[in-house]
């Protein structure tokens, strides 16, 4: 390959990854409704290990806004919050709190949460 083609090679990379940055990605922390009460212990370490895409209290790196991570940190914290969000715990009826305290443990024994 000549030197002439690696340059345009390059530059059309280049172009293509400025123009992925012009799609726009929701990266959103709404109000918390109805959030989990628990001991001030395990409200801290549920914050520190599954709060970031399990609740409204994410922390978005700063990779999160460059394409393509943004899209897929963005859908992996939607995702999070559909299944489990801390943000609204009170909102869910106590036997759908019960299987989700279940489902937590069996993923934290297995070692599948937090990643």
């Amino acid at each position: 390959m000549t030197k002439r083609r690696v340059w345009i090679s390059l530059a059309a990379v280049l172009v293509v990854l400025v123009g992925l940055q012009l799609v726009p990605v929701e990266q959103t922390n709404p109000p918390e409704h109805e959030p989990l009460k628990a001991p001030a212990m395990v409200a801290q370490q549920l914050r520190v290990a599954c709060g970031d895409c399990h609740s409204h209290l994410t922390r978005w790196p700063w990779y999160s806004r460059v394409a393509p991570m943004s899209w897929l940190i963005a859908h992996d914290v939607k995702e999070a919050r559909e299944h489990l969000n801390l943000s609204t715990w009170g909102s869910y009826t106590p036997d759908r709190q019960h299987r989700l305290r279940e489902q937590m443990w069996e993923e934290i024994e297995m070692g599948e949460m937090p990643p």
